[in-house]
């Protein structure tokens, strides 16, 4: 019997955004999308409107879409970042400063 870890075990260890990389992205992109398309796509073009009309200007109708377009350039950094935070090397150097998808150990 041996009181080394088996090699599956370790793996087992891990936490899933290390094992799953891709998978921690994509949730990273949904999770920032939606609040993100909230804001810039629909909230952020109403109050600029607003602002406009006490001014007597009028929104162009090309705003909202650069806003949408804004907003999922910012999901997709957001998922980038995750992506490369998952890395074991760069986890490993995150949990070392207590910041790492898995616990210190």
């Amino acid at each position: 019997m041996s009181l080394t870890p088996r090699s599956d075990y370790q793996d087992s260890l891990q936490a899933t955004q290390v094992q799953h990389p891709w998978k921690a992205a994509i949730r990273t992109f949904v999770q920032v999308a939606i609040p993100a398309v909230i804001a810039l796509g629909i909230v952020v073009p109403q109050i600029v409107d607003i602002i406009l009309e006490q001014f007597g200007e009028q929104l162009p109708p090309q705003f909202t879409g650069v806003m949408l377009a804004v907003s999922v350039g910012v999901a997709g950094v957001s998922a980038v970042v995750a992506r490369i935070m998952a890395l074991p090397l760069v986890n490993e150097f995150l949990t070392g400063i207590g910041l790492g998808a898995t616990p210190k150990g």
